[in-house]
């Protein structure tokens, strides 16, 4: 069993379903401080569109280190650590995945 999610985004290909996101997730149990936020970066490797509609909810995210190409091994993997816990996944899960990211 992992710790409490603190937070969670869904990201969406337009302003406009954001916005819709914001309204319909307002007031609802579980889905603290809707807010919205622009990023021109993929949510995924997957995704090959030109920008995103990020809507996050609860906590700030853990901030990855910038600029990223020179951030130190420990600084990701803090990071990593803090990320994992933040959505809260075990400290097993967390060392897991630190495991298969180093091999």
């Amino acid at each position: 069993m992992g710790g409490k999610r603190r937070g969670g985004f869904i990201s969406l290909a337009t302003a406009d379903s954001a916005e819709t996101a914001i309204a319909i997730l307002s007031g609802r149990a579980g889905f603290p401080n809707p807010r919205y936020e622009y990023s021109s970066y993929p949510a995924d490797e997957f995704d090959d569109a030109d920008e995103y509609h990020i809507v996050l909810w609860g906590d700030d995210p853990p901030e990855l280190p910038e600029p990223v190409d020179d951030a130190s091994d420990d600084q990701l993997r803090e990071y990593d650590v803090a990320t994992g816990r933040f959505y809260g996944y075990s400290e097993k899960a967390i060392q897991r995945y630190l495991r298969q990211r180093r091999a």
